[in-house]
C-alpha cells in the first residue's frame, strides 16, 4: 500500500476514535480514571505480598480500603459542598462591597469599570446563583463516585490475576497484553509521585487555610490534590475558590496571603521535593504537555485535563514500543515454560 494512503487511513482512524471518545466522554473518562487509580494502587498489593500476606488477603485489604476510604472522602466532599451551597447567600453583601471597592480602586488609577460591572451579568445575586449551580453539578458527580470505587476494585482483581499469570509464565513475554502491562510502570511512577506531591501540597494548603480561618479548608485541600494532576494551570484553578472565599469573608489582606501562601507551597514542592523523587524526569516536553492538556480536556472534559499527561505518556510508550521492532507475538500464542525446548530446537 502507498505510504501516503497508510498515513491518511491512520489519520482517519484516529479522528474517528477520538470523535467516538468525545461522544461518550463521560463514560470513557470514568473508565480511564478508574484504570489510572487502579494502576496506582497495585504497588501496595505487591508490598503487602512481600510482607508475607497471601495475594488474596492483600487484595481484600486493598479493596476494603479503596471502597471504605473512597466513600468516606466522597461523603465528606459531598457534605462540605452542600454546606457551601447553603452558605453562599450570606456572602451576597460582601460580594457587593468587594465589587464597589474594586471599582473605586481601579477608578483611582484611571480605569473605569463601573459601566461593565453594572451589567446584569455581574450582578452579585446572579453570580451567586451561577456558583450554586456549578457546585450542585459537582455535588451530583460526587454522589456517583461509589460506582468509581467499585470499578477500581474490580480492576484490581483483574490486574492482580493478570500479573499472577504473567509471573507464572502463562502468558508469553512478548505478547501484546504482557507488553502493555509492562508499559504501565512508567505511567504508574508518574502518577504515584504526582499523587505524593499533591498530598504534600494539599496538607500545606490546608494548614495555611486553617491558620487564616478560611471556611472549608479540608475541601479546598482535596481540590488542590486533584488539580495537582493538571500541569501548569491546576494549581491556579485550585487557588481560586479559597481566594474568593477569603476575599468575601475577610477582605483583600487575607485573600492576598492565600495567594502568596499557595504559590510558595507549590514552588517548594515542585522545585525542592519533586526533583529528588523524579530524578529521571519525564519523557515528555512542555509543548507536548500543553497540547495534551488542550486535546484531552476538549475530548473528555475536566477528567481529560486531569488524565492528560498520563494518557499521553501511555500513548507515546505504545507507539515507541511497537515501532522499535517487528510485529509483536500474538496475544493468543501459547506460553513455553522456562527451560523447555520445542521439538525443532531439540532436533537441531
Amino acid at each position: 500500500m502507498n505510504p501516503l494512503y497508510r498515513v491518511v487511513i491512520a489519520g482517519a482512524c484516529i479522528v474517528i476514535i477520538l470523535a467516538g471518545m468525545r461522544a461518550a466522554s463521560s463514560l470513557v473518562g470514568f473508565i480511564l480514571l478508574a484504570t489510572l487509580l487502579a494502576i496506582s494502587v497495585t504497588p501496595i498489593l505487591g508490598w503487602l505480598v512481600k510482607k508475607g500476606l497471601s495475594r488474596s488477603l492483600a487484595l481484600l485489604i486493598i479493596i476494603l480500603v479503596v471502597i471504605v476510604g473512597g466513600i468516606g472522602v466522597a461523603t465528606f466532599v459531598g457534605t462540605s459542598m452542600a454546606e457551601l451551597v447553603q452558605t453562599l447567600p450570606t456572602y451576597e453583601a460582601s460580594l457587593d462591597e468587594v465589587s464597589k471597592s474594586l471599582t473605586d480602586l481601579l477608578s483611582r488609577v484611571g480605569i473605569d469599570l463601573s459601566d461593565l460591572l453594572s451589567h446584569e451579568e455581574f450582578d452579585p445575586k446572579r453570580l451567586l446563583k451561577i456558583a450554586t449551580t456549578l457546585i450542585g453539578g459537582a455535588l451530583n458527580a460526587v454522589s456517583s463516585s461509589i460506582f468509581l470505587f467499585i470499578l477500581i476494585s474490580l480492576m484490581l482483581v483483574e490486574f492482580s490475576g493478570f500479573e499472577e499469570r504473567l509471573q507464572k509464565g502463562e502468558l508469553p513475554v512478548g505478547s501484546i497484553p504482557a507488553r502493555l502491562f509492562e508499559i504501565r510502570k512508567e505511567v504508574r511512577k508518574f502518577v504515584s509521585i504526582t499523587a505524593l506531591m499533591g498530598l504534600l501540597t494539599a496538607i500545606g494548603n490546608v494548614i495555611l487555610l486553617i491558620i487564616l480561618g478560611v471556611d472549608f479548608a479540608i475541601l479546598w485541600g482535596i481540590l488542590s490534590f486533584l488539580f495537582n494532576f493538571i500541569p501548569a494551570i491546576g494549581a491556579i484553578i485550585a487557588m481560586i475558590p479559597p481566594f474568593l472565599l477569603a476575599l468575601l469573608a475577610f477582605g483583600w489582606t487575607k485573600a492576598i496571603i492565600v495567594v502568596v501562601g499557595f504559590i510558595l507551597i507549590n514552588n517548594i514542592v515542585d522545585n525542592v521535593i519533586k526533583p529528588k523523587l523524579m530524578r529521571g524526569g519525564l519523557d515528555i516536553s512542555i509543548l507536548e504537555i500543553f497540547l495534551s492538556l488542550m486535546i484531552w480536556s476538549y475530548i473528555l472534559g475536566v477528567i481529560g485535563a486531569i488524565l492528560a499527561v498520563p494518557i499521553t505518556m501511555f500513548v507515546k510508550r505504545i507507539l515507541k514500543e511497537f515501532s522499535e521492532d517487528g510485529p509483536p507475538q500474538s496475544p493468543f500464542a501459547s506460553a513455553v515454560p522456562a527451560g523447555e525446548k520445542s521439538s525443532n530446537e531439540i532436533g537441531d
